[in-house]
């Protein structure tokens, strides 16, 4: 529980601090920027994007800077408003929409949204992309270092579970077991190397 506590400050402080500096750089206006960022950050941190990090870092710094335009363009007339947040909701959804624990579109849907509510003018336009851009990069930024080596330890006990599920199998075979039981383990065994 301790352990808990401090981990949720330390956490807390962690994201003041940010907001802050970021808020200092990039102006008060786009305070909701960094929020989102943070966000983001925080609901991928499931799912390892470290395998390919500049592929993965081009990506999250696109968006971002695609959900930014997009948000002043629609907030132009209430005409393209309803155009462009149809087509850009879709996009995030279609993006963040798929095998997942969670829901990966809430927070990029979120920051669309914050966006389109805190409008700027066009000579302010450049602060709110170099902040998107930082999101991007900040995203990636976390996934780095909580995501570090994640996969070889997952793929190293997959290995070994599924080492040990196949000898079980082979056990199976040789006594003679009931053949639904076996096909039970191969099942299991398949659904874990696949994934």
């Amino acid at each position: 529980m301790r352990k808990k506590i401090i981990h949720n400050t330390f956490l807390f402080i962690s994201i003041i601090l940010v907001i802050s500096i970021f808020k200092k750089i990039f102006g008060d206006e786009n305070s909701l920027v960094i929020v989102a960022g943070i966000t983001a950050s925080l609901y991928l941190v499931e799912i390892d994007y470290t395998l390919s990090p500049i592929k993965n870092t081009l990506k999250f710094v696109l968006i971002e800077v695609a959900i930014g335009i997009a948000a002043f363009i629609a907030s132009l007339n209430s005409a393209t408003a309803l155009i462009i947040t149809f087509i850009m909701l879709f996009m995030i959804l279609y993006l963040f929409t798929y095998d997942t624990k969670r829901p990966m579109h809430i927070p990029f849907s979120l920051g669309y949204l914050f966006l389109l509510y805190t409008p700027i003018s066009l000579e302010r336009m450049p602060f709110r992309i170099g902040g998107l851009i930082f999101c991007g990069l900040f995203i990636m930024l976390i996934q780095i270092i909580l995501n570090k080596n994640k996969f070889l330890k997952k793929a190293k006990m997959g290995i070994i579970e599924n080492t040990n599920a196949i000898k079980d199998e082979v056990d199976f075979i040789l006594n003679k077991e009931n053949y639904n039981v076996i096909k039970e383990k191969q099942d299991n065994i398949h659904k874990s190397l696949s994934s």
